[in-house]
């Protein structure tokens, strides 16, 4: 009898754990609310985007100030403004996000919890579509890339301020062009390829094989020289393609199947938290 309770309380609590590993994280605070001002205006100095969670300086909260809607979906589901599909007020609309995340939540954790908070909040309902379309593939030359390590202090303010003036002197090279800078003290090949992705012409994809976070330092031109009065031009500006050479990186054009997300029910007006 003694053995037979066992085995039935050994199978509750297993049936109990199992129940736990399914169940969705959530975050344990949220607050989202329409923003005051513009995402282009505000209080000089003011920091407009999305800050904290898993690897950050704040990791058990996650800070998201004067963001539209579709930013923040493509912070949550990874994908590129174009890869949205929805209406035309998710451009429009800004929000601010201020979450508790559990101990112990991962960033991928995070990106689903945020996922579900806005699919509650805007009482949303998504539908995912696959497709093959034209992509740059993030590879190391040769199999070998030329990446810092990240340190321990990289982030503390000394390192950030060296960062920005480099971008700085760099930017200033390429005067007259329309200037990228992706500078960030830990960053990993798929977070380097995201952020590729939201700034050149098609999705990149991290086909490096290559694990850890290093030291990114990227300043390149989207853009051509300018003409000047007499039709000549400036010193060629630097391309994404040789930036991303002096780190042993390079794009390829290939093609491959890429999501797009579809928005088919939502309301502009978030329930109240």
């Amino acid at each position: 009898m003694r053995l037979k309770t066992i085995a039935t309380l050994a199978v509750s609590a297993l049936a109990l754990f199992a129940q736990s590993e399914t169940t969705p994280r959530e975050f344990e605070a949220a607050s989202l609310k329409p923003a005051k001002l513009s995402p282009f205006t505000g209080n000089s100095g003011m920091y407009i985007g999305c800050l904290g969670g898993p690897g950050s300086k704040d990791p058990q909260r996650l800070t998201c100030t004067k963001q539209t809607l579709r930013t923040m979906l493509e912070r949550a589901y990874h994908l590129r403004s174009a890869q949205i599909h929805g209406p035309s007020w998710l451009d429009e609309d800004i929000f601010d996000v201020a979450a508790t995340i559990g101990s112990g939540a991962t960033k991928e954790d995070t990106d689903q919890m945020l996922q579900r908070l806005l699919t509650a909040r805007f009482q949303m309902s998504v539908r995912r579509s696959t497709r093959v379309q034209p992509i740059y593939a993030l590879t190391a030359v040769n199999g070998d890339a030329k990446l810092p390590r990240s340190q321990p202090d990289d982030d503390d303010a000394a390192k950030s301020r060296e960062m920005g003036h480099n971008a700085g002197r760099k930017a200033a090279a390429m005067r007259g062009h329309r200037i990228v800078a992706i500078m960030q003290a830990h960053m990993s090949m798929p977070e380097l390829a995201e952020s590729l992705s939201a700034r050149l012409d098609r999705p990149v994809v991290d086909s490096t094989g290559i694990t850890g976070a290093y030291r990114i330092e990227l300043v390149f031109a989207l853009d051509g020289p300018d003409a000047g009065p007499d039709g000549a031009t400036g010193p060629e500006p630097t391309t994404p393609s040789q930036a991303l050479a002096e780190l042993g990186l390079r794009l390829e054009k290939t093609n491959a199947p890429v999501e797009d997300l579809f928005i088919d029910k939502i309301t502009r007006t978030p329930v109240q938290n």
